[in-house]
């Protein structure tokens, strides 16, 4: 059991077993008063559970209830899966506990990774500062849901009309893969109709088939002896029609299977590039370690075909001047840019040649039916209506429904998109300044100030690896550096117990001048690790003491350290002592 009183003199009792023969070692149980309070059987009980889906968020979660009693109110945060999810106490509580076994390591060594959080140890540390910062990567990974649900959107939309005008014969032309900057579009997407001799426009064809419509009104339906001659014709042309179609199929599968080809080639190459690129950086950076070898490595095969060359082509003696590695990397650089841009051209028009076969598939469908109609029409009796008229003013009719139908489609979803465009420029526009922004004065004042409390406690503790002035701390993750290294390149054992002092001191003394999301608890499971000396922790005990006076909180110390030298070592340092003759835990 753990007795706490918080801030406003409100106590708490916690109870969790270690072993039960009847309740999980899970379930944490709480009352809102003391232990003495709890004995004597005068509180209400309530139950919560830990190590469980939901433990920081739901209602009988232990987690969410203790944050809540804290005041804290955890952020969302990204997720390497995507997704976002709370910023759990587990992540938190390495910064102001440390235990003996892995947590004197390093700096926030305990932090758990299970939970996949992105940066969860920068994430942590800017939770307890409250940074402003922390704001601005919740809105940033609010801004980012949106912005993938508009692509989504985007791409569901444009899947349905895709679809509309493929069972219509069509194609849409022009409309981006994902919300567009600017909109309208300089070229505004539209509707392809395919034909025998290439692609017309939706508003085209419509005026092509209202026109047939129109005369077709005015025009009476010819029996089929009368219309044999007409018919004959027809079929004649349809025949003809027919044999276009499917030399134009069989032409636009070959230049399918060659442009496909010219595809698979530029993918190739362009994954060519990116190994001579990765080459080449590896020989830069061998190269500005001091390596003679580097400049010595010879490719044996060709950068622009990469096929293997055999020192026929050229004699050592007649070889030009070669451009150096750096050069060269720019060089490839380049390349790769316009095998990019090679590549993407080559998928829009693949893209486009199988959106011309399916419609052409279309269309020969059509004249075989159309053929069979005239046929049928021929072998009537010659005073029945031509079957053969029929069937094709029925076509148009019906292809003439289903156009209008698919401009409407177009015209909806042209709207749609718009509105999703518009809804992107503005979500762009807030990550593009978001990502782009500073520190605010309050971020700079609290992370300057904790730089100088690091090193004035540092400089208590008696750090040697290096001058303490020339220490700080990593703009981008908030850890000690030297010169822009991790110092955990340099520093000795010891001192590197003395950096995690030095460091979570930090946070407690902060709390004291600053808002922070500090709890005012630090606790220290054997910190006198690595062999420090006397003086080191005689001056942590002190430093700890004063930090806790100044936030109102409290540090506290498991040590085995002998009691009459501890005693010395807190001379003139306010402490309460408890001692332990035995083990605390026992099993009864």
């Amino acid at each position: 059991m753990l007795e706490i009183v918080d801030d406003y003199g409100r106590p708490l009792s916690i109870r969790r077993y270690v072993v039960h023969p009847e309740i999980d070692r899970n379930l944490v149980s709480v009352w809102n008063t003391t232990i003495a309070d709890v004995a004597a059987g005068s509180s209400l009980q309530h139950d919560y559970f830990v190590r469980r889906p939901g433990a920081a968020t739901r209602d009988a979660g232990y987690h969410r209830f203790l944050a809540e009693r804290f005041g804290w109110d955890l952020p969302d945060v990204a997720r390497f899966d995507g997704r976002s999810g709370p910023l759990y106490l587990e992540v938190v509580a390495p910064l102001f506990i440390v235990e003996q076994k892995r947590g004197w390591s390093g700096i926030q060594a305990q932090t758990p990774t299970q939970f996949q959080i992105k940066d969860v140890r920068k994430r942590a540390i800017e939770f307890v500062l409250e940074l402003d910062v922390q704001e601005r990567a919740r809105r940033i990974l609010e801004l980012e849901a949106r912005a993938s649900k508009l692509v989504v959107d985007w791409q569901s939309r444009s899947e349905l009309l895709n679809l509309t005008a493929t069972q219509a014969g069509a194609v849409v032309h022009g409309l981006p893969a994902k919300p567009s900057l600017e909109w309208p579009l300089e070229v505004a997407p539209e509707i392809r109709i395919a034909i025998e001799a290439g692609w017309r426009t939706l508003e085209e064809e419509l005026l092509r088939l209202n026109e047939v419509s129109s005369r077709e009104l005015h025009v009476a339906i010819p029996d089929s002896g009368t219309d044999a001659p007409s018919v004959e014709r027809q079929l004649g042309q349809m025949q003809d029609q027919l044999a276009r179609t499917e030399i134009a199929v069989a032409r636009n599968h070959q230049q399918l299977e060659l442009e496909q080809s010219t595809l698979d080639d530029t993918r190739a190459r362009l994954a060519a590039l990116e190994d001579d690129i990765r080459r080449h950086q590896d020989l830069i950076t061998l190269s500005r370690m001091g390596s003679d070898v580097a400049q010595e490595i010879l490719f044996e095969d060709c950068p622009v075909c990469h096929r293997m060359l055999d020192g026929i082509v050229l004699s050592p003696e007649d070889s030009p001047p070669i451009l150096g590695v750096d050069e060269s990397l720019a060089a490839l650089a380049g390349r790769r840019e316009l095998f990019q841009s090679v590549l993407a051209n080559a998928e829009r028009i693949v893209s486009s040649r199988k959106a011309r076969a399916s419609a052409l598939s279309r269309v020969s469908g059509d004249l075989r039916t159309e053929i069979r109609t005239l046929k049928d029409t021929l072998t009537s009796p010659s005073l029945t209506p031509s079957a053969a008229v029929i069937e094709a003013r029925l076509q148009s009719r019906r292809a003439l429904e289903e156009l209008r139908a698919l401009e409407l489609e177009f015209t909806g979803a042209i709207e749609e998109l718009g509105v999703l465009s518009s809804d992107w420029v503005v979500i762009s526009a807030e990550l593009s300044d978001l990502r782009q922004a500073e520190f605010s004065e309050s971020d700079r004042s609290k992370l300057q100030r904790l730089e100088l409390l690091f090193r004035a406690q540092l400089e208590a503790y008696g750090f040697e690896s290096c001058p303490v002035s020339q220490l700080g701390l990593a703009i981008d993750n908030y850890m000690p550096t030297h010169e822009g290294f991790d110092l955990t390149l340099d520093w000795s054992a010891s001192d590197g117990i003395r950096v995690i002092w030095a460091y979570l001191i930090g946070l407690l003394e902060l709390s004291a001048e600053a808002n922070t999301n500090h709890p005012g608890l630090v606790v220290f499971d054997e910190p006198k690790q690595q062999a420090a000396a006397d003086f080191s922790f005689k001056a942590l005990l002190s430093e700890s003491s004063t930090a806790a006076l100044a936030a109102g909180g409290q540090v506290l110390f498991a040590t085995s350290e002998p009691e009459d030298t501890l005693q010395s070592m807190l001379d003139h340092t306010e402490a309460n002592v408890v001692t332990f003759d035995s083990k605390i835990l026992k099993r009864r």
